[in-house]
């Protein structure tokens, strides 16, 4: 099984030290700081990425927004297997990122009352 998804680990391994790493600086005055996040990202055109997910783990956008930097996150998410997967589009830079995935998936089926309990 490890030799069917070596090749996807090797790409990404080797993009992300190709895009670098998402540090934190530590900052005394503020309560919170930002840890070490190794972050994953490519050149492909953001749709290829979105249709990759879709394909490879049954993952369809949930969630969609515009930052302040400006660029675009979505929240893609696979609601039977509870898996999960947060995608950022840098349109100055035309890149995609990875910026978090994982499982385990909850949500609000009453949005708007109490949120998630954590």
């Amino acid at each position: 099984m490890l030799q069917k998804y070596f090749p996807h680990y090797l790409i990404i391994l080797s993009i992300s030290f190709w895009c670098g790493f998402a540090f934190g600086e530590d900052n005394p005055e503020h309560e919170y700081r930002q840890g070490q996040k190794p972050v994953v990202c490519t050149k492909k055109p953001y749709n290829e990425v979105k249709a990759e997910f879709a394909n490879e783990y049954g993952e369809v956008g949930m969630i969609r927004y515009k930052t302040t930097l400006p660029s675009i996150v979505e929240v893609l998410v696979n609601k039977d297997k509870g898996t999960v997967t947060i995608l950022e589009f840098l349109p100055s830079a035309n890149v995609t990122c990875v910026i978090s995935d994982g499982g385990e998936l909850e949500y609000n089926s009453i949005f708007g009352n109490n949120g998630i309990t954590t």
